[in-house]
């Protein structure tokens, strides 16, 4: 739900307006004349039409989905008894659909349905009755019980969310229907540490006689389903749900309640037990009576070392030689029997086939497979995958039709690449190179010829030649002339003009020409000088050197047809990879670099903390079960646990996807994330480790490439009755600029991950637990802890047990810690505050401080909206134009935030 909403007193369709009811009428009457035209033209009189809407009487029952959200609900502990109960209906205009209020007089339209909570002795379940379609209750005194009907108008609203700067709610309503909802409010003063039960009954009397199979037969029908005075009054119900209020109890108390743990609560917390392994199965010849190895966790106690080396070293070698043996018997694949024994996890993901058990720590994969400790972190990882397997795999196929389309395509490409290739040697590579260049003039424009982007056409022209010397239709005109072929040419040649200025040609011409002549071995000409006078005046040029005299000649400069050509075959060459990179996206470099089919692992964004909570919650916290209630302690992040976590439970899905037939090579990093960072899936920010194969370090030192600091995160652990009330809440570390805690200023610190365990939650911070405890930083940091927005609560303050801090000036208080300022950035407008606890005012000075001391009362204890209610400032939401929407704004309970020393629980 948005922060950011608007009240409305009601919604309705604008079809009701036009109703009427009257007479023993039991539903509104909808009236209107229709006009029948003829040609365009009215043909005779306008005829009277109506239809009647369905009212409360025809209400049996409806669907509980209807019911979109209620407070308390099915997760609520203890409820505050100073709060209010309600129900929320997707629907915005089902509590008024069956109203029989014609108009909405004063903005004011009432509810057919009513929320009632009743004590066991207020009432008694009725025996099923066969003609009635609802079960039924017996209220003994409506004046101790139930509310008046006359003022339902005032417990029912709409809550239209907007966003920032819009105002109007009814635009909103019209126009974004789905982002508003009604509620119904139930405004009883509830007594602590009491059993109630929430009813949903009808408020007409035509409705509570629907519901009890009962003739309908009340006169007039917009009779209330009770009066004031009314006994033992028999109401069908349609919903209800039980809970029990707490003792004088809200947010506000159990914050103030979190203390940190002393000496004595801390035995065994955070301490890993140490588990036997002087027996471990596999070897029947080896027997430790005192080995054994502490169980890691998740976490550990702040600023205690890694855990050393300590398996049996007899035991080392025989584990180092059964996994050498079992990757080696894998690698080969020898149509063999594989080697059953225990997993070599994550082997797949290094180049090597053996171990190091003499460095045995000095690299992530030795230290792992051989330490005991550690493979039974990663066992836990493995536990994970195979419990949720199915659903692994599920969303592991979800993702394959997109590599199976990229492989399609890729497939595809190799086989074009692979006819390119052909194609050039058989066509293309024999050609002369003008030949090739005529050929590809449909490429002239496309193809490259040099770095700068200059294209073929371009490169032809630049000589001074036109490219139509060397064109196809050129080419056409000039097969169709007939001359002889060329001493020492081939036959089969296809005449082509020649590119002016071609240097290659002419080399390759006299080289044809020279080795002709020596085939022949003719005997060389000799004429006089004479006769070479003769024939130059004859044919007007120098015959013998050929170089060209010719009167008006195009001047053109030399080129190379060979560097033309080359980019014609390179531009085919490399055609299919080209297209391989505009259409099949996410490969990496590597694979780019060739048209071949891709093995993916899928990415499933799944935070295995999570999943290992509901398996064994020991494997995060040691000794989280000793915590006292209503604590704060600190622990440290165990990297290498991660770590050797990550990869047990990645060997283990990589099995599973070989298992089931998935296209991978199983060296992919199925699961990247162990903490629920917030991040949405893709996201690397989000992930607590790199892709496996990419570690070269020790085991706990391969950090992640996300932009953040590296260092292992110190972890808040928060248990008690605030857990249990509103779940995992919003918390910041400040360090203030000075001894004083102020809105806005100083570094705030937000945690990098969140999670609850049971009654615990959890908040890691990329901070140290030794600078917060240093100084001048201790006497500066504060815990901001924010109540969660977005959950509408309503309710008074209780006076009497003055459990509320009084909204005072606190000028006038002295503080055990200094607080300045009123207002956060959060959508919080309340500050708690240690200090002296005073009797409220008698009058409040803002509705915020509204308590149940300042309201007039029922004799049942429901609100008497009666009364004008006036705080010092602010809008007059009582007054006697007050409806059901301004009534809600003063009993709206802002959401809180504490701020309290972090001193006061390191």
């Amino acid at each position: 739900m948005a922060d950011d909403f608007t009240l409305l007193p009601y919604a309705r369709p604008g079809l009701v307006t036009s109703t009427r009811l009257g007479g023993a009428d039991q539903r509104l009457t909808l009236r209107f004349d229709a006009e029948v035209l003829a040609d365009g033209q009215v043909d005779g009189s306008a005829v009277n039409l109506s239809a009647a809407l369905k009212g409360p009487g025809d209400v049996v029952g409806f669907d509980s989905r209807a019911i979109s959200a209620s407070d308390p609900d099915a997760r609520s502990g203890e409820f505050e008894a100073n709060y209010l109960p309600y129900l929320e209906f997707a629907e915005v205009d089902f509590p008024w659909r069956y109203s029989l209020d014609k108009t909405a007089t004063g903005g004011r339209v009432k509810p057919w349905l009513a929320l009632i909570a009743l004590k066991a002795d207020e009432y008694e379940v009725l025996e099923p009755d066969d003609n009635a379609p609802l079960p039924a209750i017996r209220v003994g005194s409506a004046t101790d019980s139930l509310p008046p009907l006359d003022q339902l108008v005032h417990t029912c609203h709409v809550h239209v969310a907007r966003d920032e700067g819009e105002t109007d709610g009814s635009a909103l309503l019209a126009s974004e229907p789905e982002q508003a909802r009604a509620r119904l409010l139930c405004v009883r003063n509830l007594e602590e540490a009491a059993v109630y039960t929430l009813f949903l009954v009808p408020s007409y009397e035509l409705g509570r006689q629907a519901g009890l199979g009962l003739a309908p037969t009340a006169t007039p029908p917009t009779l209330p389903a009770w009066e004031r005075n009314d006994v033992n009054i028999d109401l069908p119900v349609y919903y209800s749900r039980r809970f029990v209020t707490n003792s004088g109890e809200d947010i506000e108390a159990m914050l103030r309640r979190l203390r940190s743990i002393n000496s004595a609560d801390a035995e065994g917390i955070g301490d890993p037990p140490r588990i036997f392994a002087g027996a471990p199965g596999h070897y029947d010849d080896y027997s430790h009576q005192t080995a054994g190895f502490l169980r890691q966790a998740a976490t550990r106690e702040p600023g205690t070392p890694g855990p050393g080396f300590d398996t049996d070293l007899r035991l080392v070698q025989r584990i180092d030689d059964t996994l050498t043996e079992a990757i080696e018997g894998d690698v080969q694949d020898n149509g063999e029997d594989p080697l059953v024994t225990f997993p070599a996890y994550g082997w797949r993901y290094r180049h090597d086939t053996t171990l190091n058990s003499v460095n045995r720590t000095g690299y992530w994969f030795d230290h792992l497979n051989l330490d005991l400790k550690f493979r039974d972190a990663a066992g836990r990882g493995a536990i994970i995958v195979r419990r949720h397997q199915d659903r692994y795999m599920r969303l592991a196929w979800e993702q394959y039709e997109g590599i199976v389309e990229a492989n399609r395509r890729l497939a595809r490409l190799q086989a074009a690449q692979k006819l390119v290739e052909r194609m050039s040697k058989r066509r293309l590579d024999h050609l002369e190179t003008g030949t090739l260049i005529s050929l590809a003039e449909p490429l002239w424009d496309i193809v490259q010829t040099n770095k700068s982007d200059t294209s073929l056409r371009k490169g032809i022209t630049a000589r001074g030649a036109p490219d139509s010397y060397v064109s196809r239709s050129m080419r056409r005109l000039a097969a169709k002339r007939s001359r002889a072929p060329e001493r020492g040419s081939d036959m089969r040649a296809t005449p082509a003009p020649s590119l002016p200025g071609d240097v290659d040609r002419a080399e390759a011409a006299r080289a044809s020409r020279t080795q002709a002549h020596r085939r022949a071995a003719p005997e060389p000409i000799r004429i006089d000088a004479q006769t070479e006078d003769a024939l130059s005046a004859l044919m007007g040029r120098d015959y013998l050197s050929e170089k060209v005299t010719l009167t008006g000649a195009i001047a053109v400069g030399a080129v190379s047809s060979k560097s033309l050509a080359s980019p014609v075959t390179s531009l085919l060459a490399v055609l299919p990879e080209a297209k391989a990179a505009a259409l099949v996206g996410g490969r990496t470099r590597q694979e780019a670099r060739t048209i071949a089919p891709v093995f993916r692992a899928p990415d499933i964004a799944d935070a295995l903390a999570e999943r290992q909570v509901e398996q064994d919650p020991s494997a995060l916290f040691a000794g989280l079960e000793r915590l006292p209630d209503n604590t704060v302690t600190f622990f440290e992040e165990n990297r290498a646990f991660i770590e050797a976590f990550m990869v047990g439970a990645n060997h283990e899905m990589a099995r599973e996807l070989r298992w089931r037939g998935f296209p991978t090579d199983m060296r992919g990093t199925v699961f990247r994330r162990f903490w629920q960072r917030g991040y949405a899936p893709g996201d690397p920010a989000g992930d607590d480790i790199n892709p496996i194969h990419k570690w070269a370090g020790p085991l706990g030192q391969n950090p992640c490439d996300a932009d953040r600091d590296q260092a292992e995160d110190l972890v808040m652990v928060m248990k008690g009755d605030i857990i249990r009330k509103i779940g995992v809440p919003i918390i910041e570390i400040n360090i203030a600029n000075g001894t004083s805690w102020e809105a806005g200023e100083g570094v705030s610190h937000s945690p990098n991950f969140f999670g609850r365990v049971g009654d615990a939650a959890y908040f890691g911070f990329d901070i140290a637990r030794d600078f917060l405890t240093s100084a001048p930083v201790a006497e500066r940091a504060f815990m901001v802890i924010y109540e969660p927005p977005g959950r509408m609560r309503f309710g008074l303050d209780i006076g009497e047990r003055q459990v509320r801090l009084d909204r005072r000036d606190d000028s006038l208080i002295r503080h055990r810690f200094p607080v300045n300022g009123q207002a956060l950035s959060h959508p919080a407008s309340r500050i708690l505050k240690t200090g002296p606890v005073m009797a409220p005012p008698a009058q409040p000075q803002s509705w915020s401080d509204l308590s149940w001391s300042h309201v007039r009362q029922t004799g049942a204890g429901y609100l008497d909206f009666t009364d004008t209610v006036r705080p010092i400032t602010g809008p007059d939401h009582w007054s006697a134009a007050k409806t059901s929407a301004s009534v809600a704004i003063s009993l709206w309970q802002k959401p809180v935030a504490a701020v309290l020393p972090l001193k006061r629980v390191l």
